[in-house]
């Protein structure tokens, strides 16, 4: 999609055809986010894989590498924009690391629960025009920074 709101000529694609150096077994991709230096990390499993903007690889890991404990995989990654830190979703757990330092923050991993009126576990998160929206099945959720609560407007 891009900015005329119309899908590219030759998408769909399939993943491999886009990520090149994702391994040929990855069948299944969990999440993905794009960090602040434009590179993009694909997950699935206890994995993950960083490409560069022009979808080439750049670097493979496990999750543990994010300063989490063993998780049997990330549901959810976004970058806030309210404090730039990187959010992984588990299920009903999440993190807020700081990429700029490479280290979790303290305190972590709380409860979704802390989220008020964000049902969970959710399938994505993504920032759009300024604000955070959360989407589980066919619903989505604008997100409240400031109230740290969904807006009681949505879905």
């Amino acid at each position: 999609i891009y900015e005329k709101k119309t899908i590219l000529e030759g998408y769909p694609k399939r993943f491999h055809e886009v990520f090149i150096g994702l391994p040929r077994h990855i069948n299944v991709i969990r999440t993905i986010y794009e960090k602040q230096n434009g590179h993009i990390v694909v997950f699935s499993g206890r994995s993950y894989w960083e490409f560069s903007a022009r979808f080439r690889l750049v670097k493979r890991g496990r999750i543990t590498e994010y300063k989490i404990p063993q998780v049997p995989e990330l549901t959810t990654v976004f970058i806030s924009n309210y404090n730039n830190k990187t959010y992984l979703i588990e299920y009903e757990r999440y993190w807020r690391y700081d990429e700029a330092t490479k280290t979790m923050d303290r305190g972590y991993p709380k409860e979704m629960s802390a989220w008020r009126n964000v049902p969970y576990p959710v399938d994505a998160a993504i920032i759009w025009k300024g604000d955070t929206f959360f989407f589980r099945g066919p619903r989505f959720w604008r997100f409240d920074n400031h109230q740290i609560s969904a807006h009681q407007y949505y879905p």
